[in-house]
């Protein structure tokens, strides 16, 4: 919501815009790591806008309309990062579209960011629930909120001490699920597991 692609005298790239210093300082930080160019400008009522204009920055814009797609949406491209690459977004997600103050949350009206940004803290070890938050306005959209707990749990595991597990007669074929990724993820009930 913050960025988007933009079409325009300086050519075709990315825009940003923040009312928020915390976003524009974490932005810019961001920004200089990758070595991009931008040009800022501020509007009277405190917005500042970001353009990364392709001519500039033409590998970096066309990676991120590559891997975000038309949509701009988290995807099944969270899959194929590096353990420190996953860590590294899961820990900026609050930062951007979560609860800042606490760092425990990330919110979205798109149920897919949600499910994707689930996804990825599950793997990288970080235990995360989903929940709906249905706000009274009736023209509101849900909003859909992954919660992390604090301090953060990192666990290669999760015990099933209170699980039930019985044993069922059967004369089926019982079949073993393989994918390429090596990656089963469930969900049920908002809580999700990986296998």
């Amino acid at each position: 919501a913050d960025g988007s692609y933009m079409r325009g005298f300086d050519g075709h790239g990315i825009s940003f815009a923040f009312k928020k210093e915390r976003k524009k300082e974490r932005l810019r930080g961001i920004l200089r790591g990758l070595k991009a160019w931008w040009r800022e400008t501020t509007s009277d009522k405190g917005v500042t806008g970001f353009r990364l204009p392709t001519y500039h920055n033409e590998e970096l814009v066309d990676k991120v309309k590559t891997i975000l797609g038309p949509d701009k949406c988290f995807g099944p491209w969270i899959l194929e990062l590096d353990r420190e690459s996953m860590t590294t977004l899961a820990e900026e997600l609050p930062y951007w579209d979560g609860l800042f103050t606490r760092m425990s949350e990330y919110s979205s009206s798109d149920k897919a960011n949600a499910d994707w940004a689930q996804i990825l803290w599950s793997l990288s070890g970080i235990r995360a629930r989903m929940r709906v938050y249905r706000p009274s306005n009736p023209n509101a959209k849900d909003h859909y909120c992954v919660d992390i707990p604090q301090p953060r749990t990192r666990r290669d595991f999760t015990e099933m001490s209170r699980g039930v597990s019985s044993v069922v007669p059967c004369d089926d074929k019982v079949y073993c699920v393989t994918v390429p990724s090596s990656f089963i993820v469930v969900r049920r009930n908002g809580k999700v597991s990986v296998t």
